[in-house]
């Protein structure tokens, strides 16, 4: 079978000069997008059409044809230029909506994150006087491109920075970088600044500061080099002693790292690269791929082992911006790139956040730009059949274009998961996921808290009629900080995992559909509706509704324990059937942790788990990767599954047993087959296979029960492009499978969700029996 894509794979920007406006060329360039079916919007700045809109790259050629050819029927008109940007998604065509007095329009934002060609090329020309220039970009590569709608070229503040250069690039209107205020070159634009551990801060050339940072990484220190989205640590790939150091210092001790090739070519003497990896590395959106490494690779610029563990696949980045393109080019070896912060904080964007960046790293090349959307880079891989998983957006600022006509007028705000900071807001019909836009400017922040968003909508006068958070049993204390802020919004509950599902469906334009879809949610955990974890969901969506239909049988779990100790505690809870647990993972626990945990049979029921990731973390622990102590709590243990699984050849023919007995799959028949296997001295890669499959082989029994045609993947569990292959091979052609495309599986996508499953309810009619049941009474947390 094949898995459904996204709409539209490619986003497009056009861009059309008219030879003079009226105040009906807009009505027209709706009518036209509308009876051409795009998938997208418009605006018209100045004597400027502007068009970005979805399609598939085949059709591309001949979709632009027939928009020039309408266009010019009605217009006359000059084609500027056509560009691919960085994806979104889109629901039908909308022109961009005014705002307020000023009559200010949304205008069309792009959010490249790599340096596009025409900017390489300039930066490699020793003729061109932006040559080696660290901040060479145009509005096709900015951090941030907004098309302003005022009068002027540019702002007064920006013409006076500019150098005559610049300034005459920015009010030609053939140039690309027509308009573009953060336009500059070496003569006007912003400057590198050193500065060692221990020393002062210093201004110099923009080669002397790059030949400085390469010298202290060939030494085998860390430095942190403040991007285009924030502020990255680097160090010698090769350098097992560095790496360790960095580790210790991020308190990241086993997680894979990410590597930065200076090339394509570079990088394919370590790893595989096909034509659709290649695309997706030169993209605009520059995120990281999984690469599978060379079977012949023995590179000594790269420590395989410190850097990726067991696991036989690399994530591969390129340069996504000058700055690192020069760096990268002058060391001529690859490097480790990480973001610089403590393991689990947020990622250091400051320049002034000196005092933490001096617990992470030797020196800092620093520069005076601010950044205004801090984002970590996007990570994909990709199936067997060339399908994309999303492993993480990294920049979700590039929002939705959504279509909830239940929410028009309203202001809802969605606050994500209760650890996340990645809250957003419905307004004036539109999404803005992490932040708001209001007015000329755009104010982006990741984690933007409760103060700014409420500064924010008091600009357009509309305070929140609706909160919506996460299901729980008692408020959060970020749930609390948002109703403080907003005493007037109603509190609504959504279930995590219908937040999930209803995201997945917005996605692919299915919310509103009356076909019976069968969600499968799989992830490390949310609150149920009985107060437990919940996390191996089979939900049916049928006729605007969300019925549970299977999950997992529950198993003592790790709810409340450190996350250290995860997958050894998974591991007990799976194995509290058995009296020969301890000769299974004993050697796992101390003497006292052992004792300790023993006394779980008479501990609460609030500690059971349903969490299909504490099921796999614990099969993996019960095969015998795990190390001993701490550590081998930190290991995500489905990637090393599917290394292991791999290396087989061959296809399992027979699954482990997974018997469905009142709504409740049976994990123990399995369980204690994969006991049976170590013991009879079967490989761990043929068990890792055999328990993939098992996994697979239980998404076509639920679909079957279910009879149903149509069947969404979400939840963390679903980044694994093995599982997803397994799934698609065996549901057949007659079932359509949808996973997400624009947004990854994990809890980024629950603040859509959270507003998708609203906008739901409030047109099957539901609002006020899931306001009755889920909304929360807490008078106290109103004061």
């Amino acid at each position: 079978m094949s898995i459904s894509k996204n709409r539209g794979a490619e986003t497009y920007l056009l861009r059309i000069q008219l030879a003079e406006v009226s105040d009906r060329h807009a009505e027209l360039v709706a009518g036209i997008g509308h009876s051409l079916g795009l998938e997208g919007m418009g605006s018209i700045e100045g004597q400027i059409i502007q068009l970005i809109f979805n399609v598939r790259g085949n059709e591309i050629d001949s979709l632009q044809d027939r928009i020039v050819s309408t266009i010019s029927g009605l217009m006359h008109m000059n084609l500027l230029s056509m560009d691919r940007v960085p994806h979104r998604y889109f629901s039908g065509f909308r022109m961009a909506q005014s705002q307020g007095d000023q009559a200010e329009k949304e205008g069309i934002r792009t959010h490249a994150r790599v340096i596009c060609q025409e900017c390489r090329s300039e930066l490699a020309d020793l003729n061109n006087r932006r040559f080696g220039y660290p901040f060479t970009e145009c509005p096709l590569c900015a951090p941030q491109f907004i098309v302003s709608s005022s009068d002027s070229t540019i702002h007064e503040a920006d013409a006076g920075r500019c150098c005559p250069d610049c300034l005459s690039e920015t009010e030609n209107i053939h140039d690309r970088r027509y308009r573009f205020a953060e336009n500059s070159c070496p003569a006007c634009g912003p400057s590198l600044f050193w500065q060692k551990r221990g020393e002062a801060r210093w201004q110099q050339s923009s080669r002397e500061t790059l030949l400085l940072g390469t010298s202290l990484l060939r030494d085998g220190s860390i430095i942190a080099v403040k991007g285009r989205n924030g502020i990255h640590l680097l160090c010698d790939a090769g350098n097992e002693g560095a790496i360790r150091e960095l580790r210790r210092r991020k308190g990241n001790l086993l997680k894979p790292l990410a590597v930065m090739f200076s090339g394509i070519s570079e990088a394919q003497e370590i790893v595989e690269i096909d034509e659709q990896i290649a695309a997706a590395l030169l993209s605009p959106t520059a995120p990281i791929v999984i690469c599978p490494f060379r079977p012949d690779e023995m590179s000594r610029n790269l420590a395989r082992f410190s850097v990726s563990g067991i696991l036989d696949r690399l994530g591969v980045m390129l340069p996504h911006c000058p700055l690192m393109q020069i760096l990268a080019s002058l060391y001529e070896r690859p490097l480790v790139v990480t973001s610089a912060n403590i393991s689990g904080q947020p990622m250091i964007h400051r320049s002034e956040d000196k005092m933490l960046l001096w617990e992470l790293a030797d020196a800092i090349i620093d520069h005076d730009r601010m950044i205004l959307a801090p984002s970590g880079e996007p990570v994909i891989q990709f199936t067997e059949s060339g399908d994309r998983i999303m492993l993480r957006n990294g920049d979700i600022t590039s929002f939705p274009s959504v279509n909830w006509p239940e929410l028009y007028g309203e202001c809802v705000i969605a606050t994500g998961t209760a650890t996340s900071e990645n809250s957003s807001v419905f307004l004036d019909e539109h999404f803005y996921p992490r932040g708001h836009q209001s007015g000329r400017q755009t104010t982006i922040k990741q984690g933007l808290d409760a103060s700014a968003i409420k500064d924010s909508i008091h600009q357009h006068r509309q305070n929140p009629s609706f909160i919506l958070s996460e299901f729980s049993t008692i408020q959060t204390q970020k749930t609390q900080h948002w109703t403080s802020t907003f005493p007037e919004a109603r509190l609504i509950q959504i279930q995590h995992h219908e937040a999930h599902f209803a995201a997945l469906l917005e996605e692919h334009g299915k919310l509103y559909d009356n076909e019976p879809v069968l969600g499968i949610i799989w992830d490390r955990g949310g609150t149920g509706l009985d107060g437990l974890e919940w996390g191996s969901e089979f939900i049916i969506k049928r006729q605007g509704r969300f019925e549970q239909f299977i999950s997992l049988d529950y198993f003592q779990g790790t709810a409340a324990e450190p996350d250290d100790y995860a997958s050894r505690l998974a591991a007990l809870g799976l194995l509290r059937h058995r009296l020969d647990a301890r000769r299974l993972i004993g050697h796992l626990f101390s003497r006292d942790e052992w004792r300790n945990y023993e006394r779980w049979p008479i501990r609460s029921k609030e500690m059971n788990t349903r969490s299909m990731s504490r099921l796999i973390d614990g099969v993996f622990t019960i095969i015998g990767i795990a190390t001993e102590g701490k550590e081998a709590g930190m290991l995500d243990g489905l990637p090393i599954l599917e290394t292991l699984a791999r290396r087989i050849q061959m296809d399992v023919s027979q699954p482990y047993e997974l018997p469905i007995r009142n709504q409740r799959v049976d994990w123990r028949p399995m369980i204690d087959t994969i006991i049976g296997d170590l013991d009879s001295g079967a490989g761990r890669d043929m068990i890792a296979r055999r328990f993939l499959s098992s996994l697979a082989e239980l998404v076509c029994h639920a679909a079957n029960l279910a009879g149903v045609r149509k069947i969404a993947l979400s939840g963390d569990v679903f980044c694994s492009p093995m599982l997803v292959t397994m799934i698609a091979d065996r549901l057949g052609r007659d079932r359509t499978l949808y996973i997400h495309q624009g947004l990854a599986p994990t809890d980024e996508c629950i603040p859509l969700g959270q507003l998708a499953v609203w906008a739901l309810q409030r047109k099957s009619g539901q609002s006020g029996e899931a306001a009755r049941k889920k909304e929360v009474h807490d008078p106290k947390s109103r004061e």
